[in-house]
């Protein structure tokens, strides 16, 4: 991270970084392309900081996957939201692999309506804060692989994850949270 005088002089101009992230359901390659596009701004903007946010759920204390809880759910989703939020204010550019829309996707998926529905409510204000979204969907960019960590072989599963997140982020452009032009699908 910087050193604390330039995270003062930051704080004090009222500048926030911009947020970038990939979404879509696992195994459609958003890390790699989060990399990718790191490097390609640290070459076209040097003089700007580029920090990269990886899958926050993977360090959650709580099980993820199929055998995920509410408890796991809601501290993916607050984690994810948190270190966006703190990032913006340390670097020009934060570029993540998830956005907080595909824990509420995945908690749908689960069955975990009730949060759902509070998550979506806490999300609409956070929303904003993304610059850029790009969409990877699992027809154009099927990279799944057994990683240990997420189920790869349920196509069926991960298509369910792709419809749900589909369905948010237009019920996000409905509710005028999100500008449609941010979302690009790839």
């Amino acid at each position: 991270m910087r050193k604390q005088q330039d995270v003062y002089y930051r704080s004090k101009s009222y500048e926030l970084g911009e947020i970038i992230s990939f979404t879509g359901t696992h195994g459609v390659g958003k890390t790699t392309s989060v990399y990718e596009l790191a490097y390609k701004y640290k070459l076209n903007y040097p003089d700007k900081t580029v920090y990269t946010l990886n899958e926050v759920a993977r360090n959650s204390p709580y099980t993820i996957n199929k055998k995920s809880c509410e408890q796991g759910q809601l501290w993916i989703f607050n984690e994810q939201i948190k270190q966006e939020l703190e990032l913006i204010t340390y670097y020009d550019y934060v570029i993540t692999d998830r956005t907080a829309v595909d824990n509420i996707a995945y908690s749908s998926v689960y069955g975990f309506n009730k949060l759902c529905e509070c998550m979506f409510n806490m999300l609409g204000f956070h929303v904003g804060t993304y610059s850029k979204i790009y969409f990877k969907t699992i027809e154009n960019n099927d990279f799944a692989v057994n990683d240990g960590v997420r189920e790869s072989d349920d196509l069926e599963f991960r298509q369910n994850v792709e419809n749900e997140l589909i369905k948010l982020y237009n019920k996000l452009i409905e509710m005028n949270y999100l500008k449609e032009d941010i979302i690009e699908y790839i």
